[in-house]
């Protein structure tokens, strides 16, 4: 089955499904994607409720319980909860149906109250003015006596500041780059290491089903007594128990440290193309989409 990609606005459908056949459950909208992506059921947990009554009679209650079970995973916990906070953060940042696009829109939060900064620009102004959110709509009500928060405006300058400092940063990124690239020559460092390990416990593995093999061999000679054997076999059961555990996390420390080499030289690789790219005309959404990337937060302290 293949699927194609046709545009950030459109839908993703099967091809192997004839036009005239397709039914709403073969179009893969938005949320159908964000379903999939909030299940557990794909991290290796599945819950469902179940329901029953408690008592008889009239003054019978239904109870409600959730029952939860494990499955076979199809992506790690990592994973997961990974695609999560991915997911939380561009719920966080969309525009939504907003018509104008603000640098810094949803990245100020609140020294005072903790709530989030919004934008506010009048038709006529130039530069937007950011105002917390608790102060705008009086819902954030602080404190012991509970007033409303008392942070004060930030003028649309601060785009600009904001603006300068990443462009700085993408201008001059040698000591960033440098430390990637001493982390991603740790990370391989890493990965060869485990993979030594692993290898090493494959061939433990194999020398412990040899001697698996000499001992029933003695047994069947009479060299040895069937208690004898039994407490052998055991023992060489224990070892290889053990030994296959310390495969399984040489092989995940192997595959976390090929996943994180691979992710330090993508991230190299970008700094170096947006590097590049400044130097070409940038549109305000291009700015935005660099702000969102390499600005964690804003705390104002007003």
């Amino acid at each position: 089955m293949s699927f194609t990609v046709l545009s950030s606005d459109t839908v993703l459908s099967s091809d192997t499904v004839p036009a005239n056949d397709r039914v709403p459950s073969n179009i893969w909208r938005p949320g159908v994607v964000r379903d999939l992506v909030i299940n557990t059921i794909y991290k290796g947990s599945y819950s469902y409720r179940a329901d029953a009554r408690d008592g008889v009679g009239a003054g019978a209650t239904r109870q409600h319980k959730i029952i939860e079970t494990s499955v076979p995973a199809l992506v790690d916990n990592e994973t997961w909860e990974q695609a999560q906070v991915i997911l939380r953060r561009n719920r966080r940042l969309s525009n939504r149906n907003g018509k104008r696009l603000y640098l810094l829109r949803a990245l100020i939060k609140c020294d005072l109250c903790g709530r989030t900064y919004v934008a506010i620009q009048k038709e006529k102004e130039v530069r937007p003015v950011y105002v917390c959110d608790g102060q705008h709509n009086g819902r954030a009500l602080h404190g012991r006596a509970r007033e409303r928060c008392r942070a004060k405006r930030i003028s649309g300058d601060l785009e600009d500041y904001i603006w300068a400092d990443v462009e700085n940063f993408l201008r001059n990124p040698g000591a960033i780059l440098q430390q990637l690239e001493q982390q991603f020559q740790s990370r391989v460092g890493e990965k060869r290491q485990t993979h030594t390990s692993f290898k090493a416990v494959e061939q433990a593995l194999a020398g412990k089903a040899e001697e698996r093999d000499r001992v029933v061999a003695l047994y069947s000679k009479s060299l040895i007594s069937e208690d004898a054997l039994v407490a052998q076999l055991q023992r060489i059961d224990e070892e290889e128990a053990e030994l296959r555990q310390q495969g399984e996390t040489a092989q995940r420390q192997q595959g976390k440290a090929t996943k994180m080499a691979a992710q330090l030289h993508t991230a190299e690789s970008l700094l170096r193309e947006l590097n590049q790219r400044l130097d070409q005309p940038l549109t305000r959404e291009l700015k935005r989409i660099l702000i969102e990337t390499l600005v964690a937060g804003i705390r104002a302290a007003t």
